[in-house]
């Protein structure tokens, strides 16, 4: 939803997200559960996804990582696939495949905006600007589309951004930045939160307040759209 205000100087982005529910049909539940007995995780290659996890947490160690991973898999496995897309449940190997590719997705994410900051500085030219603009849109809608794809986030939540309007390209993208930063640094805690969890299943009150993966993506994405359209003029 956009709301333009009576001065026509700003735009108030707001996004929201519906309560996603676990398919509860008999059938699909007990295909689910059925898999559920015969799966095993020994024979899961972890090597990339602990690669990953090592970015966000370096401080760990070796023995602790693998187990943080480890837990944080299986309970994903068993309790956030969003298991009404599928006829059957997706191999492990496949989520593992997945939550890689989210965690490259936010990291790559996170570099743009410092790719932002550095053209700031030496004043980059438009076709820079729009390039780099285009291209953390597109990565934002990849990494909304694969969480969507397979992972539940069963929160109702919701994002209101102040995106103005600048008389200069070179303004309007030092704002894109700022706003891009804000909104990494938000989808990286909720990217760590829900794949890299020190506590897998336990559910702080705090949680309820916090915007979801779907939602700030789909937000980067669009307040990139709508910088992009800017630049153009």
């Amino acid at each position: 939803m956009k709301l333009l205000n009576c001065a026509g100087l700003s735009v108030l982005l707001a996004f929201s997200c519906l309560k996603a529910q676990l398919d509860r049909r008999p059938a699909a539940r007990s295909i689910w559960d059925r898999r559920e007995a015969q799966l095993s995780f020994e024979n899961i290659d972890f090597t990339l996804l602990q690669e990953q996890a090592r970015r966000h947490k370096p401080t760990l160690a070796c023995e602790d990582l693998e187990k943080l991973v480890q837990s944080n898999f299986q309970f994903i496995f068993f309790n956030k696939l969003n298991t009404a897309h599928f006829l059957f449940t997706p191999e492990p190997q496949i989520v593992v495949k997945k939550i890689v590719s989210i965690l490259r997705l936010n990291e790559q994410l996170r570099g743009l905006v410092q790719e932002g900051r550095e053209l700031v500085a030496k004043k980059g030219s438009d076709h820079e600007k729009r390039q780099l603009v285009r291209h953390t849109g597109n990565l934002a809608k990849e990494l909304r589309d694969t969480f969507q794809q397979y992972f539940l986030d069963i929160r109702e939540s919701s994002y209101t951004l102040n995106v103005r309007t600048f008389e200069t390209n070179y303004g309007q993208f030092i704002h894109y930045i700022a706003l891009s930063q804000r909104l990494n640094r938000l989808l990286t805690e909720e990217v760590e939160h829900y794949f890299l969890n020190p506590t897998p299943g336990v559910i702080e009150i705090f949680e309820y307040g916090d915007v979801s993966i779907t939602v700030l993506s789909e937000c980067l994405q669009r307040v990139s759209t709508l910088t992009e359209e800017r630049l153009r003029r």
